[in-house]
């Protein structure tokens, strides 16, 4: 698997897995939403909380009578920094019957916070790591057409080159450069091979490098580079 498609999978694997875990934060809250009791409550506190940036957040903490008229005090479930409630504020909750200390402040952004977050999350995932594995298959299936199809047309060595755009295992790779006169239209055509994880000169001992390429766009090719050693380096 090549790195592009590994990234694109490591993506697409995220992306699948936060939507999951999205789509199960919906159901969660909506399935509370479904058997919560609406109470009016009293933020009676700011409880301090630690975060990955350093500094405090704060969360409410609620104070409100149930309807069997028993008094519940419970943590709102998002914790802020600056506080998004002041102490004494009167707020509108939600609470489980059947757990009075399961609350959320009904609002949208406490009730829904975390599953915009992790579908959002996910979906970004999804937009970026698609079109990389999409990219790593159909240029795959480019090369296996030209490799079975394409025109095998002799080029002239050029160089080595380092492929500065792209970095694998902390180095970038190296390209083999090749050249060909087209003898119908007189144009000069330059081939680049794929990426190689070792400098292959010292095993280059012609002048001549096969590529394949699409009679009816040379743009579109594929170096033949079977004549290097297997793993060497």
């Amino acid at each position: 698997m090549n790195a592009l498609k590994l990234i694109g999978a490591i993506f697409l694997l995220g992306s699948i897995l936060l939507l999951g875990a999205g789509g199960y934060a919906y159901h969660h809250t909506k399935k509370f939403l479904e058997k919560s009791v609406v109470a009016k409550g009293t933020v009676v506190d700011l409880a301090p909380r630690s975060s990955r940036s350093g500094g405090p957040t704060y969360a409410p903490v609620v104070r409100f009578k149930t309807d069997r008229g028993e008094t519940i005090t419970a943590y709102g479930s998002l914790a802020s920094s600056p506080p998004s409630y002041k102490r004494g504020e009167e707020v509108r909750i939600r609470y489980d019957p059947k757990n009075p200390r399961d609350i959320s402040i009904d609002s949208f952004f406490e009730l829904w916070f975390l599953t915009l977050i992790l579908l959002g999350i996910g979906t970004v995932f999804g937009m970026v790591g698609a079109p990389m594995v999409l990219a790593s298959v159909f240029s795959a299936r480019k090369i296996r057409w030209l490799r079975e199809n394409g025109q095998v047309i002799m080029t002239e060595y050029q160089s080595v080159i380092v492929n500065q755009s792209e970095r694998s295992g902390g180095q970038h790779p190296y390209q083999i450069v090749s050249q060909w006169l087209d003898p119908t239209t007189n144009k000069i055509y330059v081939f680049h091979s794929r990426n190689l994880h070792f400098n292959p000169e010292k095993y280059i001992q012609t002048s001549q490098i096969p590529v394949r390429i699409d009679p009816q766009n040379p743009k579109k090719y594929w170096m033949d580079t079977s004549f290097l050693p297997e793993g060497a380096s």
